[in-house]
C-alpha cells in the first residue's frame, strides 16, 4: 500500500506567494515539512490505497475534471491552528467556494473505491471541508512570530487552482523524502490528455 493525496495546484503567482511564506516560516521554526510538498490546496486528504485501484482512478481523472474550469480562490491568513500549525484559509465566498466544494465532493466520491485506510476524519469532509494552504508546522507559539514570517493577520492572497494532481508520499515519510506528484490534469474544460510526471 501507498499513501496518496489529491491536490489543487495554484497558478504560478499564487504558488510563489505561498512558497515565500512557507520558506520564511520554515526559516523561523527550523521545520521544513511544508517545503517537501508541492504548493497546493488539498482537495482530498491523505489515504492509503493499493496501486491497481489508483491506476484506474488516474485513468479516470481527465474525464472527471472535464467539467471544471480553473477555480478562483481567495485565501486569508495567517491562521494559527493549535498546537503548532499555520495556514492561509480559502474564504467561503458563495460562488467560488461552491465550485471548490463540488470538486472536493466529486474527488471524495471517486476515490472511495481506492481507500483502504482514510487519514481524514469525517468531520473534515463535505460541509466540514476546510481548504487551506499550509505554511508550516512547529510554528512559533506566538502570533507575533507567525506574523513576522507570514504577514499580518488579514493578509489576502488571490489566484486560482489550475489543475488537479495525484501525489504519493515517500516510503520513509516524514523522516525522509518529499511528496511527489505522479499525475496532473488541467482544469480547462477540454479533452486534452493529462500531463504525466
Amino acid at each position: 500500500m501507498k499513501r496518496y493525496l489529491i491536490l489543487g495546484l495554484p497558478d504560478d503567482r499564487l504558488a510563489a506567494g505561498i512558497r515565500e511564506r512557507q520558506r520564511a516560516l520554515s526559516s523561523l521554526s527550523g521545520d521544513d515539512l511544508a517545503l517537501r510538498f508541492p504548493v497546493h490546496i488539498t482537495l482530498r486528504g491523505p489515504f492509503w490505497g493499493h496501486d491497481s485501484p489508483m491506476r484506474q482512478f488516474c485513468g479516470d481523472l481527465p474525464g472527471l475534471c472535464r467539467g471544471f474550469s480553473p477555480v478562483p480562490v481567495d485565501l486569508a491568513g495567517p491562521v494559527f491552528v493549535p498546537p503548532d500549525l499555520c495556514w492561509f484559509e480559502v474564504q467561503r465566498d458563495a460562488s467560488r467556494f461552491a465550485e471548490l466544494l463540488r470538486l472536493h465532493a466529486l474527488l471524495e466520491d471517486e476515490t472511495h473505491r481506492c481507500v483502504v485506510v482514510d487519514d481524514v476524519s469525517t468531520r473534515f469532509k463535505a460541509e466540514g471541508f476546510r481548504p487551506h494552504a499550509t505554511l508550516g508546522w512547529k510554528s512559533p507559539a506566538s502570533l507575533a512570530g507567525v506574523e513576522q514570517a507570514c504577514g499580518p493577520q488579514g493578509t489576502r492572497l488571490h489566484g486560482r487552482l489550475e489543475s488537479v494532481a495525484v501525489a504519493v508520499y515517500p516510503h520513509g515519510w516524514p523522516s525522509e523524502g518529499s511528496v511527489a506528484v505522479i499525475q496532473t490534469v488541467p482544469l480547462a474544460c477540454t479533452e486534452e490528455a493529462p500531463e504525466r510526471l
